[in-house]
């Protein structure tokens, strides 16, 4: 719509409504006068301009400098339109995900406002891991503190006891109303042994992180720790080569989710799950502790 339609050979128009016949600033295509084709009205320019400015404003949802039938459009109103544009491109340009993580206490997720508010956050998090039990007459481990995250929970693992046999159970999950996403429990913990000369005790269990703590891998030794922020339970401790007895049982794992936030509250109150204590005691060797809890929030903009 802006090239100059070949009916008339320019000589014919009227010079004031050609474009200025100095070279600045020309476009190329009008630099060869002798081609009639490329020749651009100064009045098919400024209205192909308006029509721009106009649907671009509206497309963006942008306040813009409106323009009657019949009155006239100056360049300064029309560089405002354009910078509004640009500026409205400018800042729908591509934002990468910005990520923010939490490996232990309390406090305050704020959401972020700078470059922009996020569409939707994600938010990952693990409750803390339980304690592996202590083998020979030992005590039980204790249980991982809850992971939260506003009203959603990600409980932790119980301790593997000893004397009853019964390993640690995974901690639950509950998605917080208005999440959308997935909530899991956590693995639980292997099964204690009885028998003499270094009987081993159970493994850990392992949440959707992994991080289970071994079950004492040279069979003379403590129950192994469950992974840092992973919520992973403590194995349970082995019984010594001089002792017949119960070995310690695992602990459990915390809970796990994974899920959306779309509709967003300013700032949400969170807790990193502890990771419980290995059982001590008795004539064999200790649980391992549990793996602490974590929360992770990712923020998209797009």
């Amino acid at each position: 719509s802006l090239r100059y339609d070949g009916t008339k050979r320019p000589q014919e128009e009227d010079n004031s409504t050609l474009w200025p016949n100095s070279d600045e600033n020309l476009p190329n295509c009008i630099k060869d006068r002798g081609n009639a084709g490329c020749m651009i009205r100064k009045d098919r320019i400024y209205m192909s301009l308006f029509v721009i400015c106009l649907l671009g404003g509206r497309a963006f949802g942008l306040a813009y400098n409106n323009f009657s039938a019949g009155s006239p459009i100056s360049a300064s109103l029309m560089n405002q339109n354009f910078s509004v544009i640009a500026n409205a491109i400018t800042s729908a340009a591509f934002v990468a995900p910005t990520i923010q993580k939490f490996t232990s206490g309390t406090g305050t997720y704020t959401v972020p406002t700078s470059p922009r508010s996020p569409l939707y956050i994600r938010v990952v998090m693990v409750g803390g891991g339980g304690g592996g039990g202590a083998a020979a007459g030992g005590g039980s481990g204790a249980t991982g503190g809850s992971t939260l995250f506003g009203t959603a929970i990600a409980a932790g693992g119980t301790g593997g006891a000893y004397g009853s046999g019964i390993p640690g159970s995974g901690g639950g999950a509950t998605l917080a109303a208005g999440m959308i996403g997935t909530a899991l429990s956590g693995g639980a913990g292997g099964q204690q042994t009885y028998g003499s000369r270094c009987v081993m005790g159970g493994v850990g269990g392992s949440s959707a992180f992994g991080g289970g703590g071994g079950s004492s891998l040279n069979c003379c030794a403590n129950g192994g720790a469950g992974a840092t922020n992973t919520g992973g339970g403590g194995g349970g401790g082995a019984i010594a080569a001089s002792t017949t007895d119960y070995s310690g049982s695992g602990g459990g794992a915390g809970g796990y989710i994974d899920a959306l936030i779309t509709s967003m509250s300013a700032t949400y109150a969170y807790t990193v799950g502890a990771a419980g204590s290995g059982g001590t005691g008795g004539s064999g060797y200790l649980g391992g502790s549990g793996g602490s809890g974590y929360i992770e929030v990712i923020e998209y903009y797009q």
